[in-house]
């Protein structure tokens, strides 16, 4: 009776057995399938969030802007509207207006831009995509709102661009040193411009 119960007993335990574990070999292979999963999505989201931040097309700027023409300075205001063509290049639309010295200008040109990253790492406590560089040029029509007249004139500058964040979507313009040249405002039309402002990129 003893040896028959053994038995009986034996046969409880190895069927339990049995019914169990593929429970948990398959709990097992669910969760590792769940931690997989989100894994992946995890790594979808932040190669997702990756390319976003690093597809910024359109920059806004404006800016105080000095025109030194015929011994005088006026003062005026530039705004320039751009579309990145690659991470270094922009295609540009300016626009310059100057009451005080009857100037209308139209432009279009483009721009660019490179970093000191390395540089201003290695000799300045500054952190590094704090600072940026970047040259300019266009051409276009400008007026003379006195004579209502338009003339083919032509830009270019260089300048420094200040990132308070390091984000790339908020910088100044900490200066910028430029030349114009403005048909039909007098005898000497071309004369040096300078400009402070600040940009937004979205």
């Amino acid at each position: 009776m003893t040896k028959k119960l053994a038995i009986a007993l034996y046969f409880l335990v190895l069927t339990s057995v049995l019914l169990v574990h593929p429970a948990s070999a398959q709990t097992t292979t669910t969760g590792t399938s769940s931690t997989s999963t989100a894994s992946t999505s995890a790594t979808t989201t932040t190669a997702t969030a990756s390319t976003s931040s690093s597809t910024s097309l359109f920059t806004a700027a404006a800016g105080a802007i000095s025109i030194a023409l015929n011994g005088t300075t006026n003062v005026g205001v530039e705004n320039v509207n751009s579309l990145a063509a690659t991470p270094k290049i922009k295609i540009e639309e300016t626009n310059l207006i100057s009451s005080g010295a009857s100037l209308n200008g139209y432009y279009g040109g483009a721009s660019y831009t490179t970093t000191a990253d390395k540089w201003i790492g290695a000799h300045t406590l500054f952190p590094t995509k704090t600072f940026a560089f970047y040259a300019r040029a266009a051409a276009g029509a400008v007026q003379n709102t006195n004579v209502s007249k338009s003339h083919f004139s032509a830009k270019a500058a260089g300048g420094i661009l200040y990132d308070p964040t390091s984000s790339k979507h908020f910088t100044l313009t900490a200066g910028e040193i430029g030349y114009l040249n403005a048909p039909g405002f007098g005898k000497h039309p071309n004369g040096w411009t300078f400009k402070s402002g600040a940009a937004w990129t979205f």
